[in-house]
C-alpha cells in the first residue's frame, strides 16, 4: 500500500495553514509535526470519519510569503485553499488582528464549510474580546468567531471554533497536537494518546537502549583507558623498581669497594650501604651493611672529662684503665668504663706502675707517696720496702721514676732503690743531675746533663759506654735494646748500643712530638708535624709518609708490629697497616687528641686528649652481651625479656643467668654433667636445668635449687628435658635405653624447699635399646621426641595435658620447634628443614647447606632461625634466618668454629647465639639494623656525595638523628 492517501474528493493538501507571520516559529513547529505524524500501522489503511487513513498526512500547505503589500489573495492561496481538505489556524494575538489570516479563514468557509476548520492556540484568550479591554488579548480571529454566509461574507451568527490549547496551562504543545490530528484524521483522541504512549515509551526504551549502550561504550572506554593508564603505571613502577634495584646493587657495590680501598671512609662506606639497603632489602644488601658496621669505630666510652693534658694507660691484664688528670687519678674497669676509685694527685707527679702490675705508685695532693691496688684503690698491705725512701727524699720526690724491667730496682732521679730491701744502691757513674732509664734487658741509660749519654750493665757488669749528643733530647731503646733514639726538638740521633755508634740523624721542620720502634726493631716511626714518619731504623732511609691534617702527637705500634696507631690534633685516632701503609681505621672526636694506646688484648684504644679521656672499642662489640667460656650447650630467654640463661662445658661447667639491660652475669650452678636444656618458668623467676641423671629448678636470683630430682632406676636411664607448664608446673623428660626401653614424663609441683615431691607420671614404652630425643613447645603442652633404634625412625607427638599421641614417619630429627599448627624438624641427614603439619604432612623444605643442629622460631611464626655447620669447615658456620612464607634467607651472621644453640627474644626483633667464646643478641630486623648503623655514624651524606652516587633524587638525611647536609633543591 502507497506510504500517501491521497485526501477525500481528490483533494490535493491534508490542510492547509493559516497563520501571522509573527508566528512563524509554531508554524514552522506544526508543519513539521503534521507531516512528519505516522499513524499506528494498526489504523493505516482503515476508514475514519473522513475516509480513508493514511500513513502519514502528507502534504500540508504552508505560505511562507509575507503578503502584507497584497491586496488580495494570490491566486496560489485561493488554490491551495480550495484544494485543502482542512484548515488549521494558528490562533494568537497576532493572528487575530491579521488580515489575511481572516481572508484565508473566509475563503476556506465559504468553499468548504464550517465543519473543516481547525484551531490550535497558542497565544492570548479565546473570546477575550467580549469583554470590555479585552480585544487585546483575543486570540481568534473574527471568521472563527463568526459564520460565514453564503455569499461568502461574515455573519453575525456565532461559530463554535474546534480549539486545541498549546499553551502550558491548557493541553499542552503534544496534547494540542494529537487533539488536532484526531480532529483532521476523523478518529479517536484516545486511540491517538495510546499510540503516542507506546511510541514515548519505545523512545524511552530505545533512549535507554542507547543510554544503555552509550554507558558500556562509555565504560568500556573508561576500563581501557584506566587499563592503560594502570598499565602505564605498572611499567613506570616496573621501571623505577628496577633502577632502584640496579641502584641499591649499585651502592652495595661501591660501599664495599670504598670499604675495600678506603677503610678511612668506612662511614661513606657505611652510608652508602644503608641507602642500597633502604632499595632493595636483600641478602645482598644487608651484608654489605653488616661488613661496612664491622668496620664502623663504635662510639667513645668518655671515662674521665676536662683537662686538656691528661694521660692514660691500660693495666698489664688490661682490666683496668688508669687516667691521669693532673690533680686527679683515677681508675676505670675495662670494657665497661665503670669507675673503680678516685685520688687527688700532685698535677705535676706522674703515676707509675708496680712490676707486679696490681698496684699504682703515685705523689698525692698532701705529697706523700702512695701505692694503691688497681682493682680496689687500697693501700698495698704490706706497703712496699722502698716506699719509706721516697717519702725522705723531699728535694727529688717529682723526678722521674722507673722500675727495672725484672722490677728488683727502681730509679728515683738520679738514685738506684733495691724495691725488696729499699735500700740505695750506689753508683759511681750517677751525679746529682742525671736521669736514668733501662733497657728491655735491664742495661742501665744515664743522661747526663753535658749531652753525654753513659749506657752500662747492670750492677757495673762490663765497662760502660758514653754516647755524645749533638744536643739535648729524651733517649729511648728500641724493644730488643740494640738500638736507641734521642728525640731532640727538631731532630733525631741513632745509635747502635752495642758499638755506641752514631748510625744516622734525622731532621724535621717542626718539632718530634713523639718515636716508637716496631716490636723486632725494623722501623722506626716518628712524629714530625703533621705526618708520622716510617724509617729503616738501620738506615734511617725513608719508608712512608703517613698523613694527618694537623701536627701528630702519639705513636705506638700494635704487638705483631703490623699497624701503628697515631693520635692528632686534627681530632682522630688512626691505625695503620704497615705492609700497604693504608689507613684501615679512625675515630673522630670533637676535639684535639695528644696520646693513645692499644690495650694489652689489642681489643680497645684508650686515649686522651680535649675534654677528657675515651675508650674505643676496636671490634665492634654492639651486640656482645657476655663473655662466656667455652662452648655454650644450652640456651634460653625469659618470657618478660629481662634475662638470658647459658649453660657452657669448658673449662669449667656452669650455668649462668645474663642479665639484658647490662650483660651482667649470675652464676647459678657447676653441673657435674652435660647440661640438657633450660627452660625459664612462665613468671621468669625461676630457672629448670636437666643434667644427666639429675633434674634442678633454680631461682634466677640465686641461691638454693628449690626443686630437685634424681633418678634411681636403671643405670642407662637419663633425664633429656626439662619445662614449664603455663601453670607453672615442671615436666621432667626421662628416656631408658636398655632391653627395657621407654620414655617417662613427670609433672611435677614446685614446692620451694628444694626437696622432691611426688609427680605425675605416664610412660610410653620403646622399642629394645631406643634413643629418644624430646622437644617441648615453647608453653610446654606439647612434646615431640625423635625415637630411633635399629628397625625405624619415627617421629612422636605427645600431648602433656593428655593422652593423645602422633606417630610420624620421619627421618633422625637434630632440633624440632613448633608453630601453633605445624611442625619445623632439622632433618640429621641434612639438606633440609621440612615444615610438617601436625598430622606429619610435609607441607614444604627449606634447603640449605650443611647441617642444622639448632633452630629458633620467631614469637609471631613468621621467621625460622637455624644454626648452619659446614661438614668441612667449620671456619663457615653460620648463623641464617629465614621467613617462612617464601623460604627466602633474610639475614646470616658468620660464627666460626661454634655450632651452639639460638633463641629469639620475646620481642622477636633479637636474637642470641654463641660465637664460640662470646654471647652475641643481634638485632636482625633491616629497620633496627639501620638504627643501629646510625648510632655509630657522626656525620650524612654531603651534598657532593648525594649529588655523585644519588644523582638527581632529593636530599633527604640517611640518618634522621644526624644533622643533614644543607643541599640547595
Amino acid at each position: 500500500m502507497s506510504e500517501h492517501v491521497a485526501p477525500s474528493g481528490q483533494s490535493r493538501y491534508w490542510a492547509f495553514l493559516s497563520y501571522s507571520h509573527a508566528d512563524e516559529r509554531w508554524a514552522s513547529w506544526l508543519h513539521r509535526a503534521l507531516e512528519g505524524y505516522r499513524l499506528p500501522r494498526q489504523l493505516a489503511g482503515l476508514t475514519g470519519k473522513h475516509g480513508a487513513l493514511p500513513q502519514r498526512l502528507f502534504p500540508v500547505f504552508r505560505d511562507r510569503e509575507e503578503l502584507a503589500s497584497a491586496a488580495d489573495l494570490p491566486a496560489r492561496i485561493r488554490e491551495a485553499l480550495a484544494d485543502s481538505r482542512a484548515l488549521v489556524v494558528i490562533c494568537s494575538p497576532q493572528a487575530a488582528r491579521s488580515r489575511w489570516v481572516a481572508e484565508e479563514i473566509r475563503s476556506f468557509k465559504a468553499t468548504h464549510g464550517e465543519q473543516r476548520v481547525y484551531c490550535i492556540i497558542v497565544d492570548g484568550e479565546p473570546h477575550a474580546g467580549d469583554a470590555e479591554g479585552g480585544a487585546a488579548r483575543e486570540c481568534f480571529p473574527q471568521a472563527i468567531r463568526f459564520r460565514v454566509g453564503p455569499d461568502g461574507e461574515l455573519t453575525r451568527e456565532a461559530a463554535e471554533p474546534l480549539a486545541a490549547d498549546a499553551r502550558p496551562a491548557g493541553d499542552g504543545r503534544n496534547g494540542a497536537l494529537l487533539k488536532l490530528l484526531a480532529g483532521l484524521l476523523g478518529v479517536e483522541l484516545d486511540v491517538l494518546r495510546r499510540r503516542d504512549e507506546q511510541q514515548r515509551r519505545r523512545r524511552n526504551r530505545l533512549w535507554g537502549a542507547a543510554a544503555s549502550a552509550l554507558i558500556v561504550l562509555l565504560s568500556a572506554g573508561v576500563w581501557y583507558s584506566n587499563a592503560q593508564r594502570l598499565e602505564a603505571e605498572r611499567q613506570r613502577d616496573l621501571a623505577d623498581t628496577r633502577q632502584q634495584i640496579a641502584l641499591a646493587r649499585q651502592l652495595a657495590a661501591q660501599s664495599a669497594r670504598i670499604r675495600v680501598e678506603q677503610p678511612a671512609a668506612i662511614e661513606l662506606a657505611s652510608l652508602l650501604a644503608i641507602e642500597s639497603v633502604r632499595r632493595l632489602d636483600t641478602l645482598e644488601t644487608q651484608q654489605a651493611l653488616q661488613a661496612a658496621m664491622r668496620l664502623l669505630p663504635p662510639r667513645p666510652l668518655r671515662l674521665a672529662e676536662g683537662f686538656s693534658n691528661a694521660a692514660a694507660n691500660y693495666s698489664r691484664d688490661g682490666r683496668v684503665a688508669l687516667a691521669d688528670q693532673g690533680n686527679r687519678l683515677s681508675a676505670f674497669s675495662v670494657p665497661d668504663g665503670r669507675r673503680l676509685w678516685e685520688a687527688a694527685k700532685y698535677h705535676e707527679s706522674k703515676p707509675l706502675l708496680t712490676p707486679d702490675g696490681c698496684c699504682v705508685l703515685f705523689f698525692d695532693a698532701g705529697k706523700h707517696w702512695h701505692a694503691l691496688r688497681l682493682a680496689e684503690g687500697t693501700e698495698m698491705q704490706p706497703a712496699p720496702a722502698y716506699l719509706p725512701l721516697l717519702e725522705s727524699l723531699q728535694a727529688e720526690r717529682l723526678h722521674r721514676l722507673e722500675f727495672s724491667p725484672e722490677g728488683r730496682v727502681l730509679a728515683v732521679g738520679p738514685r738506684l732503690v733495691e724495691t725488696a730491701t729499699g735500700a740505695a744502691r750506689p753508683d759511681p757513674a750517677l751525679d746529682t743531675a742525671a736521669l736514668v732509664t733501662f733497657d728491655a734487658s735491664g742495661r742501665l741509660l744515664v743522661q747526663h746533663r753535658d749531652r753525654s749519654l753513659v749506657l752500662s750493665a747492670p750492677a757495673g757488669a762490663g765497662p760502660p759506654k758514653r754516647l755524645e749528643l749533638a744536643r739535648e733530647a729524651m733517649p729511648r731503646f728500641s724493644p730488643d735494646g740494640s738500638l736507641l733514639v734521642a728525640m731532640g726538638y727538631q731532630a733525631l740521633e741513632i745509635f747502635d748500643t752495642g758499638s755506641g755508634q752514631r748510625l744516622f740523624e734525622l731532621a724535621c721542620d717542626g718539632p718530634y712530638a713523639d718515636v716508637a720502634f716496631s716490636p723486632d726493631a725494623k722501623v722506626l716511626a716518628a712524629a714530625c708535624g703533621n705526618v708520622a714518619r716510617l724509617h729503616d731504623a738501620r738506615t734511617g732511609s725513608l719508608l712512608a709518609d703517613l698523613p694527618h691534617d694537623r701536627p701528630v702527637n702519639s705513636l705506638r705500634f700494635s704487638r705483631d708490629g703490623a699497624r701503628l696507631l697515631t693520635a692528632s690534633y686534627d681530632n682522630t685516632v688512626r691505625i695503620w697497616r704497615i705492609a700497604d701503609r693504608r689507613e684501615v681505621w679512625r675515630a673522630a672526636h670533637s676535639g684535639y687528641m695528644t696520646q693513645a694506646t692499644f690495650a694489652p688484648d689489642e681489643r680497645s684504644i684508650l686515649a686522651a686528649g680535649m675534654g677528657g679521656i675515651y675508650l674505643w672499642p676496636l671490634e665492634q662489640e654492639a651486640d656482645l652481651l657476655a663473655e662466656i667460656p667455652g662452648p655454650i650447650w644450652a640456651l634460653a630467654a625469659s618470657p618478660d625479656g629481662q634475662w638470658l640463661a647459658a649453660a657452657g662445658v669448658e673449662p669449667q661447667a656452669q650455668v649462668v643467668a645474663i642479665r639484658m639491660s647490662d650483660g651482667q652475669t649470675r652464676e647459678l650452678a657447676h653441673p657435674d654433667q652435660r647440661v640438657a636444656g633450660l627452660a625459664f618458668s612462665p613468671d621468669s623467676k625461676l630457672l629448670a636445668v636437666p643434667q644427666g641423671r639429675q633434674f634442678e629448678v633454680l631461682p634466677v636470683a640465686g641461691g638454693e635449687a628449690v626443686f630437685r630430682r634424681r633418678l634411681s632406676d636403671f643405670p642407662y636411664s637419663a633425664i633429656v628435658a626439662g619445662a614449664f607448664t603455663p601453670d607453672g608446673q615442671v615436666l621432667v623428660a626421662t628416656t631408658g635405653k636398655s632391653v627395657r626401653g621407654y620414655f617417662r614424663l613427670d609433672r611435677c609441683t614446685v614446692s620451694g624447699n628444694g626437696g622432691e615431691k611426688p609427680c605425675d607420671t605416664r610412660d610410653l614404652p620403646l622399642d629394645p635399646f631406643s634413643d629418644a630425643r624430646p622437644f617441648f613447645s615453647a608453653d610446654g603442652k606439647r612434646l615431640a621426641f625423635n625415637a630411633t633404634s635399629n628397625r625405624e625412625n619415627s617421629l612422636r607427638l605427645w600431648d602433656t595435658q593428655g593422652a593423645s599421641e602422633s606417630i610420624l614417619p620421619e627421618e633422625k630429627a637434630n632440633d624440632i620447634v613448633f608453630a601453633p599448627d605445624r611442625l619445623l624438624v632439622a632433618i640429621t641427614a641434612g639438606g633440609s628443614v621440612d615444615v610438617l603439619d601436625l598430622a606429619g604432612r610435609k607441607l614444604r623444605g627449606i634447603g640449605h647447606e650443611g647441617w642444622v643442629p639448632h633452630l629458633a622460631l620467631s614469637p609471631d611464626g613468621q621467621y625460622l632461625a637455624a644454626g648452619l655447620t659446614d661438614p668441612v669447615s667449620r671456619a663457615k658456620n653460620r648463623v641464617v634466618i629465614w621467613r617462612l612464607a617464601d623460604g627466602e634467607e633474610v639475614a646470616r651472621y658468620p660464627r666460626p668454629g661454634d655450632d651452639g644453640p639460638l633463641v629469639f627474644l620475646p620481642d622477636g626483633r633479637r636474637l642470641a647465639f654463641s660465637d664460640g667464646r662470646r654471647l652475641r643478641v643481634v638485632a636482625w630486623r633491616t629497620g633496627d639494623v639501620i638504627a643501629q648503623a646510625c648510632l655509630h655514624l657522626g656525620r650524612n651524606l654531603d651534598c657532593g656525595e648525594w649529588r655523585t652516587w644519588l644523582q638527581d633524587e632529593r636530599y633527604r638525611a640517611t640518618c634522621p638523628a644526624l644533622p643533614p647536609a644543607a643541599c640547595k633543591p
